[in-house]
């Protein structure tokens, strides 16, 4: 499902804020920018091009960033091919508000499987996977190309 970009800003204000677990358990809304995000890497350098390291056993909730990043006040920019973004999650559904200046291909692993590979062609809501019920999971997005823009994770 993809939204028209003028969406994108009401779909984010409308879809909760924050991102720990509503009362359901499901995964709410996590922005991927410095002013509202929780990262699960040690530590976040504001408006810096900087190397960051995944983990192999993340927490719930919780973005962790891979590969040279730029962390701005509302999004991350990717500075380097092959960076990473790795999230713990329950839901049926997970989303990620994403854009790119030029064609970006991405792979989408679940618990470690491929599952999927696209291209990131405008700034839109891209869902990432769908599961029949509400479960927890991890995925993992892999940019092989520089420069994608990535806002935030939405969750149903």
């Amino acid at each position: 499902m993809r939204l028209a970009a003028a969406s994108l800003l009401a779909l984010l204000f409308l879809t909760g804020s924050g991102c720990m677990p509503g009362a359901d358990g499901i995964s709410e809304r996590t922005v991927l920018g410095y002013l509202d995000a929780r990262f699960g890497n040690s530590q976040i350098f504001p408006n810096e091009i900087h190397l960051y390291f995944s983990t192999a056993t993340p927490q719930s909730n919780r973005a962790y960033l891979g590969g040279t990043w730029t962390v701005e006040k509302e999004r991350a920019v990717l500075g380097e091919a092959g960076g990473t973004i790795v999230y713990r999650f329950r839901a049926a559904q997970v989303n990620l508000v994403m854009g790119a200046p030029a064609p970006i291909r991405m792979r989408v692993r679940l618990n470690g499987t491929l599952i999927a590979e696209d291209i990131i062609r405008d700034k839109d809501l891209y869902t990432l996977l769908t599961q029949t019920d509400y479960e927890e999971g991890v995925v993992e997005i892999e940019f092989l190309d520089p420069g994608v823009e990535v806002y935030a994770f939405t969750f149903s």
